[in-house]
């Protein structure tokens, strides 16, 4: 069981010889140097723990790019000035140190990239702005910068003062179940949102702007980057993941 706040971190010998436990009681067994006595443990057995290294197995293994679900990978070319945005689920907190895009007819220019939060299953308040990245080569082109995800929904944003062609979702026939479908004729999946935004560099607005509107277009793929979460950010998760189950949640529903 990971450590929690209010753990006893021990030195060897007995486990009496450290703090009581929350509840009251004296932990019994025997413990090694640097090993935690199980805070929540409700009976006087051995109950030190060593204290956790990683966190459980993430759905976001290290070194691999993400993105929203798609049917099939086209291209298109991205009209300027126009800031576009599409949903992902993250299932599991995350960790990303870069957002990349796929330039298949390169030009000179640049591109911004960002993640927005979810604010009732449109784009809200700005979560992390990764910067700029030129588009004057091809292949996929990244910007680094870091951003830790709780488990939610974001939407990754990109918006492009030139034209290059990028890789898209094709005629996705997945995003539709998020942002559901039009009347047609025919009728067709929502693949994201697009709206008017002058291009500033490094400078994406700190609110998704107003007058976004929902598209059938394909929409531009836009990837993030994962990495094995730091050991600060390890802490920070295992107090919160602490003050949950005080709350009388399960662990599972704490995750």
């Amino acid at each position: 069981m990971p450590a929690l706040t209010g753990d006893t971190t021990t030195t060897a010998g007995s486990c009496a010889t450290t703090t009581s436990k929350l509840d009251g009681t004296t932990p019994g067994g025997t413990c090694t140097s640097g090993q935690f006595v199980d805070a929540l443990s409700s009976s006087a057995v051995p109950t030190c723990t060593p204290p956790p290294s990683v966190l459980p197995p993430p759905h976001y293994p290290a070194g691999n790019y993400y993105t929203f679900p798609i049917a099939a990978e086209s291209q298109a070319g991205v009209s300027t000035d126009i800031l576009y945005a599409a949903p992902i689920t993250i299932y599991q907190q995350a960790y990303f140190i870069a957002e990349a895009i796929d330039v298949t007819e390169s030009v000179s220019g640049k591109c911004e990239l960002g993640i927005y939060n979810d604010s009732s299953g449109t784009p809200g308040s700005l979560n992390t702005d990764f910067g700029s990245v030129s588009v004057d080569t091809t292949g996929m082109v990244s910007v680094s910068g870091t951003a830790t995800l709780a488990a939610g929904t974001y939407w990754l944003a990109v918006g492009c003062d030139a034209g290059p062609q990028l890789a898209d979702s094709g005629s996705s026939l997945l995003a539709g179940a998020y942002l559901g479908w039009s009347s047609g004729p025919p009728p067709a999946p929502y693949n994201g949102l697009t709206v008017s935004w002058t291009y500033s560099k490094d400078n994406l607005p700190s609110s998704f702007p107003s007058g976004a509107t929902l598209t059938t277009n394909p929409m531009y793929l836009i990837f993030l980057d994962s990495a094995a979460i730091p050991f600060a950010e390890q802490t920070k998760i295992t107090h919160r993941h602490d003050q949950c189950r005080r709350k009388g949640s399960s662990r599972k529903a704490c995750h």
